[in-house]
């Protein structure tokens, strides 16, 4: 399973390379570039949140099984637990910086 710093190089990457070619699309005035490029980022973003996801449903599904004596190991438990904070973590940090982009784009029109 990859690290966090793994799906933070990975969202980063995705999402830089995105952006710079929509910018230079948009420099073109090809609006229908642009308009892929506006939808594959949308659907990075939507597979990137349904990873998130999965790690904090995976996460309670083991808290409930803990409860339920299901799960022997607790390291297990935590060790899931953490993965889904920081994938949240992660996720809350970058719309915040999508939205502070957002912003300055909008400023600068």
């Amino acid at each position: 399973m990859a690290t966090t710093g793994d799906v933070l190089k990975i969202i980063a990457d995705d999402k830089t390379n995105t952006i710079f070619q929509a910018t230079k699309a948009k420099q073109k005035n090809d609006t229908t570039n642009t308009d892929s490029l506006i939808e594959s980022f949308q659907d990075i973003f939507k597979e990137k949140i349904n990873e998130v996801d999965k790690l904090i449903k995976h996460e309670e599904e083991m808290e409930i099984k803990l409860q339920a004596g299901e799960v022997q190991n607790l390291h297990d438990v935590m060790i899931a637990e953490q993965k889904a904070k920081i994938a949240l973590d992660l996720a809350i940090a970058i719309r915040s910086f999508l939205l502070s982009a957002y912003d300055k784009l909008i400023q600068l029109r």
